[in-house]
């Protein structure tokens, strides 16, 4: 009997021990049972997430252990902004190119400092036209993101003590930066919640450049051309606007919280980009836009018009002018439209044609430019079209149609 026992208990005991053996090997001291879950959580962000495919994770720099040419796709996208009103294709969406994000700053508390975090990325060029959103982590080289008019992406690998730069740049050329957000993360106080540095609080931050582009005759290019740089931190809190001449090292330009200034240094065939930083700490950048120059070639044949000029402020909230042009050759052209300074939108394009301009609001200044030929290169012709002041004693519609493009 006790022999039967033992023969039972012996394979029993042997499994038994084998098993004990495998838990060991699994945890050793160097990764037990609590670390190795925060090292699966963190694997797992920087590669392909449950529920995700590959391509909805961001290429990051090297050394950080995500791969570096993946190209993720947004979670969420909206449909492109139609044009207002009754516009034909082709006709710009007046609005203005947007990049925030949520949560901004992203915080970590102190026993999270081994994990990632997430922001949800919202960006709009303004139009229907496609533009691409890059990220930069801690100032290393730009890597796509996602690209799209608009929509929303989910950046689930933001690491503690690591900013993000986010840059929305027109088209894929990778040339003219539309809008930027700079993410940033923070180790909070477990027991109030409350993040250990003192940043301003995120809002309507803005910095932009009129006129943008500047232009200059054929016989202006040893001369110097001007534009008025305007920024806002959104806060009482200080700013410092520094610039960058053909990507050459940064130069402070001017600080304060908000304001205007004169860049009266602008030189034909250069670029120059402002970027707006948090403080004098140089760190946290908020904005940034890019101004670039262009030569107006005279041209006895090329020609753009805009009858009426100005548009009558009659009882209609939006106006109506038609845009006539000719680029005087066959090789074709493209007429672009600026409002308000803001970045320029394609309307039409062809050698010759004309197109209604059916969007014309109240106290605001549309600039359309005839360039000849693609690519903006080749400026042949300007046009401004403002709307004619309403006569005394007539009241204008109220703004509907106006309002929201300037909201959106």
């Amino acid at each position: 009997m006790t022999g039967s026992t033992s023969c039972r208990v012996g394979p029993v005991l042997h499994a038994l021990m084998v098993a004990a053996a495998l838990v060991l090997t699994a945890c050793t001291p160097e990764q037990t049972p609590a670390s190795a879950a925060r090292t699966a959580a963190a694997l797992r962000t920087p590669g392909v997430p449950a529920g995700q495919t590959a391509g909805n994770t961001p290429p990051t720099p090297a050394g950080e252990g995500r791969p570096t040419s993946a190209t993720p796709q947004p979670q969420t996208t909206s449909l492109a902004k139609p044009a207002p009103g009754n516009a034909p294709a082709g006709t710009p969406t007046p609005g203005t190119s947007t990049v925030t994000a949520s949560p901004n700053r992203v915080l970590f508390g102190a026993d999270q400092v081994d994990q990632v975090g997430t922001s949800t990325i919202s960006w709009s060029t303004g139009t229907s036209d496609l533009g691409q959103l890059f990220v930069s982590m801690d100032r290393q080289p730009d890597k796509l993101f996602v690209e799209g008019s608009d929509g929303s992406a989910v950046a689930n690998w933001l690491r503690p003590g690591s900013s993000y730069e986010f840059h929305l740049y027109a088209g894929r050329e990778h040339r003219q930066q539309l809008a930027s957000a700079t993410v940033t993360t923070a180790l909070g106080n477990a027991s109030t919640e409350s993040t250990l540095a003192t940043q301003p609080t995120p809002g309507a931050v803005s910095l932009s450049a009129s006129p943008n582009p500047v232009l200059f005759g054929a016989d202006q290019q040893d001369q110097v051309g001007s534009s008025t740089i305007s920024w806002s931190t959104a806060t009482s809190a200080l700013g410092q606007l520094y610039v960058s001449l053909n990507g050459q090292p940064e130069k402070l330009f001017v600080e304060g919280s908000e304001g205007s200034a004169v860049a009266n240094w602008v030189r034909p065939g250069s670029s120059y980009e402002f970027h707006l930083y948090a403080g004098r700490g140089h760190s946290q950048q908020l904005a940034s836009v890019t101004i670039t120059t262009a030569q107006v070639n005279a041209s006895t044949d090329a020609k753009i018009d805009a009858e009426p000029n100005p548009v009558p402020a009659d009882d209609q909230e939006l106006g109506t002018t038609l845009i006539t042009w000719t680029t005087g050759s066959s090789h074709g052209g493209e007429v672009w439209v600026s409002e308000n300074g803001e970045p320029e939108r394609l309307f039409l394009s062809g050698s010759e044609g004309s197109g209604e301009a059916n969007w014309i609001c109240r106290d605001r200044v549309y600039e359309f430019r005839l360039y000849g030929g693609s690519g903006r290169a080749n400026l042949l012709d300007t046009l401004t079209v403002t709307r004619a002041s309403d006569a005394p004693g007539h009241e204008p519609p109220p703004p509907v149609r106006c309002q929201s493009e300037v909201s959106e």
